[in-house]
């Protein structure tokens, strides 16, 4: 009789060989046998739609023959590798189906692909992989949470015309500056690279001309940043009074500087929205400092708004600011 214990409970198949030695002390091999131990299966891994900030993964159709222990489901977010994985245990539903419930606030409130890997434990110890299920989140429901929210992915809703009219509405002139020596930038010519720059993204161009106009005062400058750096974000611009980026410098007093100031920018949102690779070169030196993917909403890229801290300024309310000047977009 053979004890599944005194082989640690493995499943899969047993081998038996037999050996006879007769009395003259000869030993010859009689046969063999082999015995196949059942592991724990399961028939379907499944991840629900995602529903107010939360999906279900469901096991089904499990088959253990030495019952079951425990079910465990590690969940974690592409975004940032495994560094939001937490260990979840299901919950029986029927003999044969067990059921857990992700809440993507414990996950940071990530988007992008969610992975579901499940193990089973049965009677004896014994654990085994029964399968996975993967869950991509493309937005944040926050009907719990009691904001709106704008997101900051998308291709442009607006033209380079409605950009302009916005800016002409109001009542501010647009810097000779971006037109003298040779820079040919008017403010027809701003709101196409504005649009241009979005659309390589993906991100909404309206988001990144209105947090332009937010950061600069309509173009006016006057704080730590100057009108000659092109750089229409405050990039590199710290609270201990650092003056930022230069992409005239870097890239030329010209309208290509200006552009790529504009870029650095819409890069800078595409970090903090999105855990996408870009799709032109990086300008922006700031974007491996973002935790990729950790404000998709124009709302969370204040710090204080933001569930879990993050984003792009410390002040209060910096996101509603920035929608308060989209929602005047003609």
């Amino acid at each position: 009789t053979i004890n599944l214990k005194d082989h640690g409970y493995d499943v899969g198949k047993y081998y038996a060989d037999v050996y006879g030695t007769d009395s003259n002390g000869k030993q010859v091999y009689l046969g063999g046998t082999t015995q196949t131990i059942a592991q724990m299966t399961a028939r379907n891994v499944t991840a629900s739609e995602v529903k107010n900030s939360q999906f279900t993964v469901t096991v089904s159709g499990i088959d253990a023959p030495a019952g079951i222990r425990e079910i465990l489901v590690p969940v974690w977010s592409n975004n940032g590798g495994m560094d939001d994985l937490i260990w979840y245990r299901a919950a029986r539903k029927t003999n044969d189906t067990y059921e857990v419930t992700i809440n993507l606030k414990d996950h940071g409130y990530d988007v992008g692909k969610y992975y579901a890997d499940v193990y089973g434990t049965d009677s004896n110890g014994k654990q085994v992989y029964l399968g996975g299920a993967t869950q991509n989140v493309e937005k944040i429901d926050n009907e719990n949470n009691g904001m709106n929210t704008t997101s900051i992915i998308g291709l442009s809703p607006v033209s380079s015309q409605q950009l302009v009219n916005l800016y002409n509405s109001t009542g501010n002139t647009f810097p000779s500056y971006y037109t003298e020596n040779g820079r040919n930038v008017d403010l027809n010519r701003f709101a196409q690279l504005y649009i241009e720059e979005a659309n390589a993204e993906g991100i909404r161009a309206d988001v990144a001309f209105a947090q332009a106009m937010k950061e600069t005062g309509w173009l006016k400058f006057g704080g730590q940043v100057s009108i000659s750096q092109f750089n229409f974000a405050g990039l590199g611009a710290t609270d201990d009074g650092a003056a930022g980026m230069s992409f005239a410098q870097k890239y030329g007093d010209n309208e290509n500087g200006i552009r790529m100031g504009i870029r650095a920018q819409i890069q800078h949102l595409k970090a903090y929205a999105s855990t996408e690779p870009l799709n032109n070169a990086c300008v922006d030196e700031r974007f491996n400092l973002v935790k990729r993917g950790c404000a998709p909403y124009v709302e969370w890229l204040g710090q204080k708004e933001n569930p879990n801290g993050y984003g792009w300024a410390t002040g209060a309310n910096y996101g509603q600011g920035i929608i308060d000047i989209m929602n005047r977009i003609p």
